[in-house]
């Protein structure tokens, strides 16, 4: 819950400044932190969650109450969630549902207790098949899915999106599930050529993974260095 505070604090005096926020994470829960900071910043914020996860559990919904993949249960609010990380930022909830949109999600990887919240929500979900075959325009069909009025956009990559058979990554080793990690980094590209993208944040990296493979390490980092160097489309 400190870090999240942390995180809330930097993300809302670097927007405060006008300047991009660069979060590099460990867990989901941080991206409650930037959403927090967001949105003490002022403006209407709005998220794209690049996840196969939809990160909708509390602790009561899963054996192990793990708080990594319960980040946009308490963006959100949603009954059971613990109070300390709902209430990190200056309102309850942090985000309406319509102000986020999964991209990457995998069915098959959502518990019955997420489906259920987002039927109910309405969370508006891209599945993760659409992603591997069409990156930028599943981007763009993100962006397109969010509230007109967002003058703020946030942009959150779980690194568990891209598939450890393809690039040994994140924390959680997922095997043939999520995307290939060409395709996660063209759509974070394709999201930071939005001139509203005030942050992006980065979450569930385990570098110890990619020993064997250093190059997809250096892969991921050049690829998230050129998409936050890259002028936004005006």
């Amino acid at each position: 819950m400190a870090t999240a505070a942390g995180v809330r604090d930097a993300v809302a005096a670097a927007l405060g400044r006008d300047e991009f926020a660069l979060v590099l994470g460990g867990d989901c829960t941080v991206g409650c932190g930037t959403v927090a900071g967001s949105v003490r910043a002022g403006g209407e914020t709005a998220l794209v969650y690049v996840d196969m996860h939809a990160d909708l559990n509390v602790p009561a919904s899963v054996p192990d109450g793990a708080l990594d993949w319960m980040g946009v249960a308490h963006m959100l609010d949603i009954d059971g969630c613990r109070p300390e990380l709902a209430g990190v930022g200056p309102r309850r909830p942090l985000l309406d549902p319509a102000a986020i949109v999964v991209l990457g999600h995998e069915h098959g990887q959502a518990t019955a207790w997420e489906l259920a919240v987002i039927a109910r929500a309405g969370v508006a979900c891209i599945p993760a098949e659409r992603l591997r075959v069409a990156a930028a325009e599943s981007a763009a069909e993100a962006i397109g899915r969010l509230p007109a009025g967002s003058t703020r956009l946030l942009v959150h990559l779980d690194v568990d999106v891209v598939d450890f058979v393809d690039a040994p990554l994140s924390e959680n080793t997922g095997r043939n599930v999520g995307v290939p990690l060409a395709a996660a980094l063209e759509a974070i590209a394709a999201l930071m050529r939005d001139d509203r993208v005030g942050a992006l944040t980065v979450t569930e990296l385990n570098p110890a993974h990619a020993a064997a493979d250093p190059e997809t390490l250096e892969s991921l980092c050049d690829g998230i260095a050129a998409a936050v160097a890259t002028p936004p489309s005006v």
